[in-house]
């Protein structure tokens, strides 16, 4: 959920915006930005989570832009309403 000026700020086109894109202006509300699922998991190194050492992780992201953040001229027309995601990482379990 996000309120209207960050979906002014990054999914509208104001009246100057659209005068120098040709895009059509837009000036989406506050509201449901997004519906997302992930799903992610770890791996200790040394195969053993209960003592100190190296992890390894990875997330896959699935989020689904909704309602005026979609309809977006910088969405529908320059982007995609979908938006996949994968992070890989490490840390150190103490």
């Amino acid at each position: 959920v996000v309120g209207g000026r960050y979906a002014r700020t990054y999914f509208g086109v104001g009246p100057v915006t659209a005068t120098r894109t040709g895009l059509p202006r837009h000036e989406p509300g506050g509201g449901l930005k997004s519906i997302s699922f992930g799903l992610g998991g770890a791996v200790a190194l040394n195969r053993d989570l209960d003592r100190r050492g190296v992890l390894v992780g990875a997330v896959l992201n699935y989020e689904r832009l909704v309602g005026s953040i979609a309809a977006s001229p910088l969405v529908a027309g320059r982007g995609a309403a979908d938006q996949v995601t994968f992070t890989i990482g490490t840390g150190y379990h103490f």
